[in-house]
């Protein structure tokens, strides 16, 4: 889920290994990567192919992400919690916030994936080899 972006780089909300991440990558357009000559460059990707839904493309030398720690495991209040943080660190929080607070399609996302989540914590996965 997009979050947001600060210094011409994306933040996005993403589960990973069933954990929350949130990612950050520098933001390219791909009309940026035509007038710029550089399709025949391997140091970028299309978002697309690392996330779904994303748009545009991104430096891949520049995607790093951090696990959030919350407060809570309710997904109304991590989603307070993680929209306070994005109003403070982020110049747009669109998709954190609307005008009732935190946004519904964020508590949302929050409650889907932790609900997913449970259904595979504690969850043994075996392979045999002959």
């Amino acid at each position: 889920m997009y979050l947001g972006y600060v210094d011409n780089r994306d933040v996005i909300l993403a589960v990973e290994e069933w954990e929350f991440r949130i990612y950050q990558y520098e933001y390219w357009s791909w009309d940026s990567i035509v007038d710029s000559n550089h399709e025949d460059e391997d140091w970028w990707c299309n978002n697309d192919s690392l996330f779904a839904r994303a748009d545009g493309c991104m430096d891949c030398a520049t995607c790093c992400y951090s696990v959030p720690k919350f407060e809570s495991d309710r997904p109304i209040e991590m989603a307070i919690e993680l929209a306070h943080r994005c109003s403070e660190d982020l110049e747009d929080d669109g998709n954190c916030r609307d005008w009732n607070g935190v946004a519904v399609k964020l508590i949302n996302f929050l409650t889907s994936w932790i609900e997913k989540i449970k259904d595979y914590d504690r969850s043994k996965v075996y392979a045999y080899y002959k």
